[in-house]
């Protein structure tokens, strides 16, 4: 049974999820709303900035902030340095994006780009200013509150876009959305943590610890700049070359066939990144965090993804509407590639915990460098031949990585498998029952009802497989002891520092 920091961190792990769950419902809801709302050119505006407004906020405060969550102790005024280096990184950052924003209208021959960049920009400034307050709040294991902030902030930021698609704000509401909940966010986090920075020194003494950490801040965001522009850069193509309503659908199909991975991902990833770091001085310890977290991390997205890319036709119509429909074969390419991606991106938090982002800055340039290729040989060909270069680099890319990641790593390639086999077989198996059975189920006539019935149907196929698998038993009574111990009370003479 999990004790002291494997509890914290399970607890922790199933606030952020229940969180997350309460985010996913919230979002399905707001994009049900504003894609009848908006035009899927609406959106392809907003996709036309993403990429540089992703790669801008992977790179903010140069890694730093992460770097406050990895290290075991830090002095208030070495946090506080590390505040005023990350900012002044931002200034020149932020400035950039701003200047870009006429560049980018001019490169997608769309003048209302500029009006979004801008205000995104704005969005990513609260953000960089809010990520050390909540970094902290990460090392003390505080994700209730961060989970109340962000799902208030969500909130918050749905209802300013919805009301601004009403008014007829339509190029304007979507990053609206963004620049509420990034402000809320900001605000949020320095009220809980009740933590502000001192005033910044003219000249500080020499810190190894300081320098250590920039270098390890300054590798993981490299590393990460690196990874998402080449994971954007299939966005900037097709932005290019077919416009904004065309961009709108493709961005679409990406974004909901990764969408069971990356919200949860993203919303764990720093209790992930904050367990494993205090667990990686015991490397029995270590391994058995993974082989349960990934797991139980894999249980969910990777059935989700199947089931979506199955009935993709359906989940088209019942999330985005009639209008949508020709984004239907790209979502059924894309969840290929997004089901070995969900068994790849395991090694990012491996890469941070461990503190090999030189070797993950590495690999990043190399899959970049694959990515960008394949892309860029299919961009004459049109959206669809687009995504198949895209999904099948994103594939192809998956295994090598792994090996590449485990070859430094305590985890080996053995526990690796163990960790993940019995997710990925059980949902194959979900996905090879469900396909020839699917015709013979009775539905009812409305879409939304429709989809319930199956996805609770092929859920349940899901289950039964998981459970009949080799061990499925031990598997589930591991999950019992592991909910025992999250609902239990961490013994006070456990706590972590």
């Amino acid at each position: 049974m999990a004790t002291g920091l494997g509890t914290r961190a399970a607890q922790s792990g199933v606030v952020v999820a229940a969180g997350r769950v309460l985010q996913g419902i919230v979002s399905l809801v707001s994009v049900a709303i504003l894609a009848r709302l908006l035009t899927p050119s609406d959106f392809g505006v907003l996709a036309m900035v993403l990429p540089v407004a992703l790669v801008v906020d992977m790179t903010l405060n140069a890694g730093l902030h992460v770097a406050v969550m990895h290290e075991a102790r830090l002095s208030a005024p070495q946090v506080s340095r590390l505040f005023w280096i990350a900012q002044r990184f931002n200034v020149v950052l932020l400035g950039a994006m701003a200047l870009s924003a006429p560049l980018l209208a001019r490169l997608y021959r769309e003048p209302r780009v500029t009006a979004v960049a801008l205000l995104w920009t704005l969005a990513l400034a609260f953000h960089a200013l809010g990520t050390f307050p909540e970094a902290l709040l990460k090392r003390q294991l505080r994700f209730g509150a961060l989970t109340l902030i962000e799902v208030g902030a969500m909130v918050a930021g749905v209802a300013a876009a919805i009301g601004a698609a009403s008014l007829g704000w339509r190029t304007v509401a979507l990053v609206l959305q963004v620049l509420t909940w990034n402000a809320l966010r900001c605000v949020g986090a320095f009220v809980a943590g009740r933590w502000r920075p001192d005033a910044p020194r003219q000249r500080d003494e020499p810190d190894p610890v300081i320098d250590r950490l920039v270098r390890y801040g300054a590798n993981f965001g490299g590393s990460r700049a690196v990874y998402w522009l080449g994971r954007q850069i299939d966005r900037i193509v097709v932005g290019y070359a077919s416009g904004a309503a065309v961009l709108g659908l493709y961005d679409s199909a990406r974004r909901w066939s990764w969408y069971p991975l990356q919200e949860l991902f993203l919303s764990i990833t720093d209790v992930v990144v904050a367990s494993l770091s205090r667990a990686r001085h015991d490397s029995q310890r270590f391994r058995e965090y993974c082989r349960r977290g990934f797991t139980a991390f894999l249980a969910a997205p990777l059935p989700a993804i199947a089931f979506v890319g199955i009935e993709a036709e359906l989940v088209v119509r019942v999330l985005l509407g009639e209008r949508w429909l020709g984004a239907v074969p790209m979502v059924r390419i894309m969840c290929g590639a997004a089901l070995v991606d969900s068994v790849g991106r395991l090694t990012g938090w491996l890469y941070t915990a461990e503190g090999h982002t030189r070797q993950q800055l590495v690999w990043s340039m190399v899959s970049t460098g694959v990515t960008v290729a394949a892309v860029l040989a299919a961009a004459s060909h049109g959206a669809v031949s687009v995504t198949w270069a895209f999904a099948v680099a994103v594939a192809a890319l998956a295994i090598p990585g792994i090996v590449y990641c485990l070859r430094t790593s305590l985890l080996t390639g053995r526990e690796f498998i163990r960790a993940i086999w019995r997710p990925c077989v059980a949902t194959a198996v979900a996905a090879g029952v469900w396909m020839p059975v699917r015709a013979s189920v009775t539905t009812p006539n409305a879409d939304i009802l429709a989809l319930t019935v199956d996805a609770l149907v092929f859920g349940l196929i899901y289950l039964a497989a998981w459970v009949g698998l080799p061990g499925g038993r031990q598997a589930t009574r591991e999950a019992r002891e592991l909910v025992r111990a999250i609902m239990d009370r961490t013994p006070a003479g456990e706590q972590e520092p």
